[in-house]
């Protein structure tokens, strides 16, 4: 089967984002995106449970999707991006547990399921790319049962490793930090925790990772110390360091 036309106005080639996931490189660039999926896989062996019916939002090339699939629940991977879940379809054929993946295109901020019909909603390297996150967090409360569990990875406004990171091209390039800003959204962690607990959500942990310098397949310290570093995870100090941070909450039962 042949992958459709490309959407023009698509940012993410799936070769190149599959590679970030399933290729040799396994640090810069690579290494910040396979943390997030590792971390999320990590919190969904402990949550997810069999029968139960999860989606992967902005699920790209199904890597997570396919991760999770021994879980024995049902994985529905959405994307935008019409090119990309087809990508994501014949990539994940082989999988064992393929009938327990569906893939549909569907936009994050309008979900095509009913109120409360969803165990769990997942969403990693997704929310950077967001105008603003109220309407994606609204639908993820809709389309989750009660007690109905959320994980969400965001980019650390907070971190001085960040900011350093980006130091030497504001300095030689000020054109660099508008488009900067306009590429990528930066949340704090605080701003999120109050805006899921306003909408009836409970904040069960929130994880800091992604201790680092990175410039693209060159990361600095190496990804087996920056692991080591992710201890210090949910000390409040890890907020102004950790480039990312990883929320896991609760729907609270009505």
């Amino acid at each position: 089967m042949s992958l459709p036309r490309r959407h023009p106005a698509s940012k993410f080639e799936p070769e190149e984002w599959d590679r970030s996931y399933d290729g040799p490189q396994t640090t810069g660039r690579s290494f910040i995106f396979r943390r997030a999926s590792e971390l999320a896989l990590g919190i969904c062996r402990e949550i997810m449970l069999p029968g139960q019916r999860w989606v992967d939002l902005g699920c790209g090339t199904g890597h997570l999707m396919r991760a999770c699939s021994d879980l024995g629940a049902s994985i529905i991977g959405a994307d935008h991006d019409a090119h990309m879940v087809e990508f994501a379809k014949q990539k994940s054929a082989d999988t064992p547990l393929w009938r327990n993946l569906h893939f549909i295109v569907a936009q994050v901020e309008r979900l095509p399921f009913d109120n409360a019909t969803l165990d769990g909603v997942i969403a990693t390297s997704v929310m950077g790319c967001l105008p603003s996150p109220q309407d994606f967090f609204a639908e993820a409360h809709r389309v989750l049962r009660d007690a109905g569990h959320a994980v969400f990875t965001f980019t650390n406004q907070s971190s001085g490793l960040l900011k350093l990171n980006s130091l030497p091209a504001h300095l030689t390039d000020l054109r660099h930090r508008e488009s900067n800003r306009q590429d990528i959204r930066l949340y704090r962690d605080t701003h999120v925790t109050a805006n899921l607990e306003q909408l009836g959500f409970r904040i069960l942990r929130v994880d800091f990772y992604n201790f680092v310098l990175q410039a693209g397949n060159w990361s600095m310290p190496t990804s087996r110390f920056a692991k080591k570093l992710e201890r210090f995870g949910r000390h409040r100090f890890s907020r102004w360091l950790a480039r990312n941070f990883i929320v896991t909450a609760q729907k609270v039962p009505t």
